[in-house]
């Protein structure tokens, strides 16, 4: 028996001698949980198991219910966080509840930069609610389409700056509308299996079936700061590898991992970082995004990285 085992079983004899009790139902939930990690998070071999173990036996005496355990989540968050995991979260019953209402979330802006460039400003979207998502995504191809059509646009500005996530393949859908359809990265997970990322999102978004811009392969200044994080990281990462396109502004925020939303028996989603991103060349981000011209902003009027953004697309055209 390996020295590990013997010192949880040692524990276990303890906590079960000092009369902590602990229900079926919470530890099983417990047990839910621990197994998730174990096999999906990209953190999970750097987690000290054994004093997880000691500790969740701890946490969780005398809990009785599992809508009790709120303590207990915490504690296993900041195990993830300590093992590399930044961007892992629990989100309770209230919180999927509001992800899933029909409340509509800042939509995408669009407007011409001068008389040939067009500017596209995309938040994050942070909802599993189908028709909003569907919504968001015709949003911003409806900006497209209308510069596009009504000007002779000969460089685009995309503007990613505090977006700070949600769900990706809806923006990808969207901002579909500039780039070829094809594989624009990839997600690595704890066993190195690779799963392709498409330009249009999903397949039942209907690819093909959106507006395409009229010039191809335009220049493409995409424009990111330290409050663009996971999905908004990704969406530029998407662009990233292309000939046509170049990234300003600072360092990214560096939640360069996919989170997958697990449903767990008591209804709370643990939001698992269960993969890191690659770009179109396969290069993984395990970190910020650095961009290719780093702008320093000083004032809080000027606007540098946009300009140095339209300086380069205009000499590019």
């Amino acid at each position: 028996m390996g020295l590990k085992r013997i010192l949880t079983t040692i524990f276990l004899c303890w906590w079960q001698l000092s009369g902590f009790s602990q229900s079926a139902e919470v530890k099983s939930y417990l047990a839910e949980i621990t197994s998730i990690i174990k096999n999906k998070s990209i953190v999970a071999n750097n987690i000290d198991w054994v004093k997880y173990e000691k500790d969740l036996a701890f946490l969780s005496q005398n809990i009785n219910e599992v809508d009790s355990c709120r303590r207990v989540l915490d504690y296993i968050t900041v195990v993830l966080r300590k093992a590399g995991d930044r961007h892992s979260a629990f989100i309770d019953k209230q919180g999927v509840g509001k992800l899933y209402a029909p409340s509509q979330p800042k939509q995408a802006e669009g407007r011409l930069i001068d008389a040939h460039t067009g500017y596209l400003k995309v938040p994050g979207i942070m909802s599993f609610n189908d028709s909003v998502k569907d919504a968001f995504r015709d949003n911003i191809q409806q900006h497209i389409k209308k510069l596009d059509t009504e000007n002779e646009i000969t460089g685009w500005i995309v503007d990613l700056r505090h977006n700070t996530g949600g769900d990706l393949r809806t923006t990808l859908a969207g901002l579909n509308a500039l780039i070829k359809d094809g594989v624009v990265g990839y997600f690595i997970d704890l066993k190195n299996k690779r799963t392709k990322i498409y330009s249009y999102g999903q397949s039942f978004m209907g690819r093909g079936n959106f507006y395409k811009i009229k010039k191809r392969f335009p220049p493409i200044a995409v424009l990111i700061d330290s409050f663009s994080a996971s999905s908004g990281e990704m969406a530029a990462m998407s662009f990233i590898g292309l000939r046509n396109v170049r990234t300003f502004g600072q360092p990214s925020a560096g939640y360069t991992t996919a989170n997958e939303p697990i449903r767990l028996s008591s209804g709370v989603i643990l939001a698992l970082a269960y993969s890191y991103a690659a770009d179109r060349k396969k290069r993984v981000y395990r970190d910020r995004i650095i961009p290719d011209v780093l702008v320093k902003e000083n004032t809080l009027t000027a606007d540098g990285t946009l300009d140095a953004a339209k300086k380069w697309t205009m000499r590019q055209k």
